[in-house]
């Protein structure tokens, strides 16, 4: 019985690893759309990405799709939420160019903070280069203005380079766009922020079959994945594109997501 046990332990392990490998290259692309306070601009479109973590071959192809999904979509802006590369590995900067290389070209106005991994990598400046290079807007507690939008990027939370005043004090009061890495850091924004948009998480990564994450890193611990209309400023966070850790995906696909921005009450 012990043997038994422990063999069908091991098969269901060993299944759920190749269903974890595979997951990693399922990329989910989805559509919402957010009916926002303080948000008067109609049929405003953002595709956000975040978190590639370009490791290997497979998370170029992966981020490679989302990239040319986000610019057939035509939208208004793209926006990529933090952590390019992994800091642990090497060769993660060197495959910015495969992934994001149709960003330079593409004609759309393109916005990126960085992550956590980012800053943690051994030339971060190189990284933040090869953005800028590739075609983004890098904004570190900065912003810009698009199509009657004022985006603003925040710098990471982690490495204590957030300046959540700098954000108080811009003079627009309504159609604000937020980005951060990391979710938790809704807590810091001013209640005049219409919306923000976060990675980091990985909506766990490794989840439970039902989708709940096993666990979350930190600053990423209240908000985990998804819409959520009742946070401090309404936010999303994406479950983004690559993996940290164990190359596995469980239950836990990544994804591209096109956001329809609408102001509250719109049909």
């Amino acid at each position: 019985g012990f043997l038994r046990s422990a063999g069908m332990g091991a098969l269901t392990a060993a299944s759920a690893g190749v269903f974890g490998r595979y997951s990693t290259h399922w990329l989910e692309c989805n559509e919402y759309t957010f009916h926002l306070p303080r948000w008067t601009r109609a049929g405003f479109r953002v595709a956000f990405l975040s978190d590639t973590h370009l490791v290997d071959d497979n998370a170029v192809t992966v981020t490679r799709e989302a990239v040319e999904y986000a610019i057939a979509a035509k939208p208004n802006l793209i926006v990529f939420g933090g952590d390019f590369v992994e800091s642990s590995r090497g060769g993660s900067m060197e495959r910015m160019e495969g992934a994001f290389a149709p960003i330079r070209t593409c004609g759309i106005p393109s916005v990126c903070v960085l992550g956590n991994h980012d800053y943690a990598a051994y030339h971060p400046e190189r990284v933040a280069a090869k953005a800028v290079n590739l075609g983004f807007k890098l904004l570190k507690n900065q912003l810009c203005e698009v199509d009657g939008v004022t985006v603003f990027g925040l710098d990471c939370l982690s490495f204590n380079r957030t300046n959540p005043q700098a954000l108080a004090d811009i003079p627009a009061r309504e159609n604000v766009l937020v980005v951060l890495h990391e979710p938790d850091g809704v807590e810091l924004l001013p209640t005049f922020a219409s919306l923000m948009l976060a990675g980091h998480s990985h909506g766990g990564q490794i989840c439970l079959p039902t989708g709940f994450p096993i666990t979350t890193p930190g600053f990423a611990r209240i908000y985990k994945k998804g819409f959520y209309a009742d946070a401090p400023v309404p936010l999303f966070v994406s479950r983004g594109l690559g993996e940290t850790g164990v190359r596995l995906r469980l239950f836990c696909r990544p994804e591209a997501s096109i956001l329809h921005l609408e102001p509250e009450g719109n049909a």
